[in-house]
């Protein structure tokens, strides 16, 4: 389902149900209309209609990119999709952590984010180990990436970072691999960069489950053990000059 919304323009066209452009895009803005259109169950038109409607194109370009190399039955169910975890402003947050929900919602960054970090953390098991994503697992996730980067963002205020601004978009595009080979040159040329391997590595895991679970906003840097040690650098050598 997530390939053929990527290519739904192509899909839509070869279609005897949807004749006129009005009628397609009705079936494709319904999850009813698209279940009697083609005669697929609930999950799947949910899926279909977030994928094509509420979730950016980028970030369905990207699913559909693992879907195809990992296979839906593999790596993710229709079921989290359905139930809007991709989609744009969405917020996974619960009742007990209803004060961080502004700083939860979904954004292109953080949901491209997550989709790296879901690829990361199933190729680094082993194939035997692999297992579909649940939706309990994205969401965890999900979370996860934007907490991180509101502690970026807060992070970038503190410590201003001219190398980070103009080569961190750059840098986020590079692959996993990419990034365990940079690694050790990032602590000495660029600490964001750092710390993105460092999430990328699941090492900031525990602290942002803490975070959430034990402060409210603003986001407090020195709870982040990488963010603190980085901080306590940066203040040391602008000490010693």
């Amino acid at each position: 389902m997530i390939c053929v919304a990527d290519h739904r323009l192509h899909f839509l066209n070869g279609s005897s149900v949807a004749r006129t452009v009005n009628e397609k895009k009705q079936v494709w803005e319904s999850s009813t209309a698209f279940i009697d259109a083609y005669r697929v169950g609930q999950l799947e038109a949910k899926s279909a209609v977030n994928l094509l409607n509420h979730i950016p194109h980028q970030v369905v370009q990207k699913l559909a990119a693992l879907v195809r190399t990992f296979s839906m039955q593999k790596f993710i169910s229709h079921e989290p999709i359905a139930n809007c975890i991709f989609n744009l402003g969405h917020a996974t947050s619960s009742s007990s952590l209803e004060v961080w929900e502004p700083f939860l919602a979904n954004t292109t960054e953080s949901l491209l984010l997550l989709a790296e970090r879901m690829e990361g953390d199933y190729m680094a098991l082993a194939p035997k180990m692999r297992k579909c994503y649940k939706q309990s697992d994205i969401e965890l996730l999900q979370r996860s990436c934007c907490l991180y980067l509101e502690c970026e963002r807060a992070y970038t205020t503190r410590v201003p970072n001219s190398f980070a601004a103009s080569e961190l978009p750059k840098i986020k595009k590079s692959s996993l691999d990419g990034r365990l080979l940079m690694m050790l040159l990032a602590v000495y040329v660029d600490p964001v960069f750092w710390l993105l391997c460092r999430f990328l590595l699941r090492h900031l895991d525990p602290d942002l489950t803490a975070c959430l679970e034990r402060t409210v906003p603003p986001v407090n840097l020195e709870s982040i053990t990488a963010f603190k040690i980085s901080l306590a650098k940066h203040a040391k050598q602008a000490g010693a000059k």
